[in-house]
């Protein structure tokens, strides 16, 4: 991996789609359902099914921020770099992860603009090469409305069945059932967001520096909830895994993957296992 830079490592082969790791960090990090056009998963899929019943194939490709080197997003903010150099959507040095400030956002949303994995409104039809469709997802959400928790949510996926959001908290006497902020160092991460700032997945960067966790769970609960092992958080020393191809940039209508050197970017998610994958559709 690049000095100081952390990434991760999914192998499409080991995942099943279970939407695991989309609930682990919509739990662990406060994110409302989808909401007008917005996302709000940080952790999310691309779905494709060709044929047609009951000969069909159907395939499941997660995504979420890549954590490029070079950022496209980091790029288009206009807030002024504060005493540290860091801007409202800013590159941490010690981590390489993209991380959001909160508390400086001006929710201008050009960074969303910017990233080619992320659109404003999903509701609208895009272009992907000659394919046109709605994307499926987008890495950078805008929360437009407050109050902004998921733990408010009245939403069950199961009616009569499922707990909601909202029981659990109940439940739990606090939301979310354990804290609300972290200030690991100098920055300050939210469970709890204030309305018209954007918002992303930040690699569960408190986690990672909470050194009151035992070592083997100082990973974002994506990795650690995925029951097929199928997420692995890479450290700044390990190796790119070998043949590994990363997300090409603007698949949000289906997902296609390109070798690392190809995209200016640098995404610092790594596919494995994705010509095996590929050939489910084919």
């Amino acid at each position: 991996m690049p000095n100081g830079q952390y990434a991760l490592k999914i192998d499409l082969l080991k995942c099943v789609g279970c939407g695991a790791c989309a609930l682990a960090c919509k739990a662990g990090n406060n994110t409302p359902w989808r909401f007008r056009g917005q996302t709000f998963n940080w952790a999310d899929f691309l779905v494709d099914t060709v044929g047609e019943f009951p000969n069909t194939t159907w395939r499941v490709t997660p995504v979420n921020c890549n954590h490029c080197i070079s950022p496209a997003c980091v790029a288009a903010c206009p807030v002024a770099p504060d005493a540290l150099g860091r801007k409202a959507m800013y590159k941490d040095t010690t981590t390489g992860i993209v991380m959001h400030d909160d508390d400086r956002c001006v929710g201008c949303r050009r960074c969303q603009d910017a990233c080619p994995y992320s659109t404003r409104d999903v509701r609208r039809t895009v272009t992907q090469g000659s394919t046109f469709g709605k994307p499926q997802f987008s890495v950078i959400s805008y929360n437009q409305y407050s109050p902004h928790a998921y733990w408010d949510s009245t939403y069950a996926v199961i009616p009569d069945c499922t707990a909601t959001p909202a029981e659990v908290k109940a439940k739990a006497g606090t939301a979310p059932p354990y804290r609300t902020k972290w200030e690991p160092g100098s920055y300050s991460v939210y469970d709890v967001r204030r309305s018209k700032i954007v918002e992303k997945c930040y690699l569960c960067f408190h986690r990672i520096l909470d050194t009151d966790l035992p070592e083997n769970e100082r990973k974002p609960n994506c990795v650690l909830r995925c029951p097929a092992g199928a997420r692995q958080l890479l450290l700044p020393d390990d190796p790119v895994p070998e043949g590994a191809k990363v997300l090409k940039p603007g698949s949000r209508i289906y997902a296609e993957f390109i070798d690392p050197p190809a995209s200016g970017l640098r995404p610092q998610v790594y596919y494995v296992n994705t010509d095996s994958y590929t050939k489910r559709l084919s």
